[in-house]
């Protein structure tokens, strides 16, 4: 998805990776400033705790739930990829952001409203 780079990304991650595999998070060694996911189908729990794990910050590029946005069409669209029925099944993005320990910091809608780019950090637990 070429479109992925051009969306609204933060200018403070610009020059971060986009849609990283599991194989290269696990081999990086410092604590990378962010990360960029953009409609990653292979999204799941334990990888965003693995980006979490690597990065200071992660940013995601992903559908809308239709509550959200009433994006229907987007809605059914986004579950004809492989691998989306399980992700809506868990709560989408949001539901795997909070699963995986993360809290949300930033949200811009995207895609005429279809979209959202959210960024995820480490939950702080000096404030728990």
């Amino acid at each position: 998805m070429n479109f992925v780079s051009k969306l609204p990304w933060p200018g403070d991650c610009a020059a971060s990776p986009i849609n990283p595999g599991t194989d290269w998070l696990r081999g990086q060694k410092e604590i990378l400033p962010c990360i960029r996911l953009g409609f990653a189908p292979g999204l799941n729990r334990d990888f965003l705790m693995l980006a979490a794990q690597k990065a200071e910050r992660i940013y995601v590029a992903d559908f809308t739930l239709p509550e959200r946005n009433l994006a229907l069409p987007m809605h059914f669209l986004a579950r004809l990829l492989p691998g989306r029925r399980d992700f809506w099944r868990n709560g989408a993005l949001w539901g795997l952001a909070a699963q995986a320990g993360l809290e949300p910091f930033y949200e811009k809608i995207v895609l005429g409203g279809a979209g959202v780019l959210a960024g995820f950090k480490k939950h702080n637990k000096a404030h728990l």
